[in-house]
């Protein structure tokens, strides 16, 4: 039972679990404190968020609304609205919503990178290009991984030339990483330059630990030789 003495206890409590990913204790707390805050956003939304993260998408929606009813250009509200919508088969909300807080100026570098992601993982690679642009605008330091994707967006609209040359600046700061290797290695064979893609692919398969990546570039040899390994 929460009363005004323990208030603060309860509240770091609640925040701890919740950062410690035990979602379903951390919500049982916090139903506690918002029965004792009602007006509190912050509580509404780590029920929401609670409720999300155990899969519990109706009732995530219904304490998210909550906040939106009273301040519909809540960022944080309406990136669990999209998070919902995405996770309950509704990419064109999604997209909709994730629009929005961007439109609102409110989007951090995490907004863009996942609107691009959704994008990128359905061949829109215009929309993925330009929005993980704008992400590692954002950023002090280029990540790896931004870089890898908007040299990967490159590749798949064709400019082979401009996905090589971004290719060639990570490989002075990552050499040899396995993930760098095999998205230069499909950019070769779609430029028609073989013998650099199967370079690529026998170095990951001769010196990979990883299962998984050596089973992908033994399949993208294969795809472009007409070889059985």
């Amino acid at each position: 039972m929460i009363n005004f003495n323990n208030f603060v206890d309860k509240a770091f409590e609640a925040y701890d679990l919740q950062s410690n990913f035990l979602f379903q204790p951390a919500l049982t707390l916090f139903l506690e404190l918002h029965n004792f805050e009602p007006e509190n956003k912050k509580f509404i939304l780590s029920i929401a968020n609670c409720y999300y993260n155990l899969k519990d998408y109706t009732n995530s929606q219904i304490y998210t609304d909550k906040v939106l009813s009273t301040e519909p250009e809540n960022a944080d509200a309406l990136m669990f609205k999209a998070y919902i919508a995405d996770e309950t088969g509704h990419p064109e909300e999604f997209r909709e919503l994730m629009h929005k807080i961007i439109d609102l100026k409110k989007a951090n570098y995490e907004i863009y990178v996942q609107l691009a992601q959704h994008y990128f993982d359905r061949g829109e690679y215009y929309g993925a290009l330009g929005l993980f642009t704008t992400a590692i605008k954002k950023e002090d330091a280029p990540s790896f991984s931004i870089s890898l994707n908007i040299a990967n967006c490159y590749g798949n609209l064709g400019a082979h030339g401009i996905a090589e040359e971004i290719y060639k600046i990570l490989e002075t700061f990552y050499k040899d990483n396995e993930s760098l290797m095999y998205n230069e290695a499909v950019n070769y064979f779609d430029m028609g330059n073989e013998n650099q893609g199967n370079k690529l692919c026998i170095k990951i398969i001769r010196n990979s630990k990883s299962k998984e990546m050596k089973s992908r570039a033994n399949k993208l040899f294969e795809d472009n030789n007409n070889l059985i390994s």
